[in-house]
């Protein structure tokens, strides 16, 4: 929409209906919000309910205020930002739930709706969120489980593309007057992508620039759980995952590497959770640069966690977007001619909402029948040591703490159960042990799962962790076997 345009509709609009500050008319209240994009040339902000334009004013870089009508039950609120070369988009959710967070002011700032900071982050989310479906969310439990379908790399790229472009409009390609409209072309902007791919290397610096929502001293609770993309309630689900709990004064974090380090750490003055490892945690590039010394081929490149930050940036029904930033110095120690240097990298990913998964994961529905995934310990190559699922066995839990595992074709494993101090459900089964959360109902037969599991490998403890899927009564409850299959 062209900016004459929008001010032709805006004469047009009912009175009432523009920002102005001060206390907001009757029946309606105010959304005071802010538009993050450096150097934004002045242009209109538009509020839309449920996709039907509803009211509009001028706006630019930095804060304003639209006005939105308290009675009402849209089930989408979006805002857009246009100016010359420049869009952003933010989907609020649900026109009651905000009405209700306005309080009795009558004002909702950007401090409590997220969705409020216009910014590269947010319509790369908003896009990526319409196209995961068949149709764009409707609702706020529709936008969260669009966010949790999202891959964090694509959102991560979106970012950093959109966040250039508004920078330097002249890199866009014919027929696209913005980056928004790049992005909403999947094929061109993969070919674009592809064309300037030097412009994702800037993608953390694009996501550290931007505010978050800060994060309560306690660091957001005793576990936090960041999972991979999920798909649709019922799809099988396995694949990476990190969780950080609470370990007394400090914090022990797990992932795909065997180890679970331990850290020490606070909320810092920005609200983001920052962790320093006790003990050096380090990882091997076997494979790493040209060095001149050893006939320019590759040499080991060792990075060296310095520390790791966690940022919330979007807080949505039942999960939030999260950024992970992790600080390293590589050295080279078989070529003393490289320098060590210092590098940052970061991703996002997405956390449930991990007071519900306690609600979740109870024995009451333990106690039954279930499948659930059973973890080896592998020695990878390069000395590297994991436990990975090795595959879905059923489970049958008794209501004294015992069980038995059923695996086909071997002799069943007795375990004990019990619920830990942070709600996991803890299955021991003598020599190793694994720890489930159960993160939403699914389609109440396949459930989303996040998984600790602990014991050693030759010798070495260590943990690993990830995502996977219970199976209420087993894997015959599948029916077309779609768990053991995927």
């Amino acid at each position: 929409m062209t900016i004459a345009l929008a001010a032709c509709l805006a004469a047009a609009l009912p009175a009432g209906l523009a920002a102005r500050p001060g206390a907001p008319a009757k029946g309606t209240m105010v959304l005071a919000g802010e538009i993050h994009a450096e150097g934004a040339p002045a242009g209109t902000l538009a509020l839309y309910l449920d996709g039907e334009l509803h009211g509009q004013v001028p706006a630019g870089a930095g804060t304003f205020e639209i006005t939105l009508p308290r009675d009402g039950n849209a089930g989408m609120v979006s805002l857009e930002f246009a100016a010359p070369g420049l869009r952003l988009r933010s989907l609020l959710g649900g026109q009651a739930r905000l009405s209700k967070r306005a309080g009795g002011d009558g004002r909702l700032a950007a401090a409590e709706e997220d969705g409020l900071r216009l910014s590269a982050l947010g319509s790369a989310m908003a896009v990526l969120a319409t196209r995961t479906g068949a149709r764009a969310p409707a609702t706020d439990v529709a936008l969260a489980r669009a966010v949790n379908a999202i891959e964090g790399w694509q959102l991560l790229s979106a970012t950093a593309v959109l966040a250039r472009l508004a920078a330097e409009p002249a890199l866009l390609p014919p027929g696209f007057d913005d980056g928004l409209a790049l992005l909403e072309d999947a094929e061109a902007f993969a070919d674009f992508v592809q064309a300037h791919p030097a412009i994702l290397d800037a993608a953390t610096e694009v996501l550290d620039a931007l505010p978050v929502a800060p994060l309560p001293p306690d660091g957001g609770g005793p576990v936090l759980v960041f999972t991979g993309a999920r798909r649709a309630p019922g799809d099988p689900l396995h694949g990476p995952g990190l969780v950080v709990e609470r370990e007394g004064a400090g914090y022990r974090v797990h992932d795909d590497y065997f180890d679970g380090p331990a850290y020490s750490g606070a909320v810092d003055a920005g609200g983001a959770l920052r962790l320093m490892p006790h003990s050096p945690v380090a990882r091997v590039n076997f494979h790493g640069p040209a060095c001149p010394s050893q006939g320019g081929k590759p040499t080991w490149e060792v990075a060296n966690l310095v520390q790791r930050d966690f940022r919330r940036h979007w807080r949505g029904s039942g999960v939030s977007l999260w950024q992970l930033g992790q600080d390293y110095v590589l050295s080279y120690p078989q070529c003393p001619e490289l320098a060590p240097r210092e590098v940052r990298m970061a991703s996002l990913w997405a956390a449930p909402d991990m007071a519900r998964a306690r609600l979740l994961t109870t024995p009451r529905r333990f106690t039954s029948r279930q499948s659930l995934p059973l973890f080896c310990p592998l020695l990878l190559p390069h000395g590297d040591l994991a436990f990975e699922p090795c595959g879905q066995v059923d489970h049958v839990f008794a209501p004294d703490g015992s069980g038995v595992a059923d695996p086909q074709g071997k002799a069943p494993q007795p375990f004990a159960w019990s619920i830990d101090a942070h709600g996991a459900m803890r299955v021991d089964y003598g020599d190793r042990a694994s720890r489930f959360w159960i993160l939403d109902p699914g389609d109440r037969v396949a459930q989303p799962l996040a998984w600790v599991a602990e014991g050693e490998v030759v010798g070495y403890t260590g943990t690993s962790s990830g995502q996977g899927t219970r199976v209420v009564g087993g894997l015959s409850a599948a029916g077309d076997a779609r768990v053991a299959a995927d």
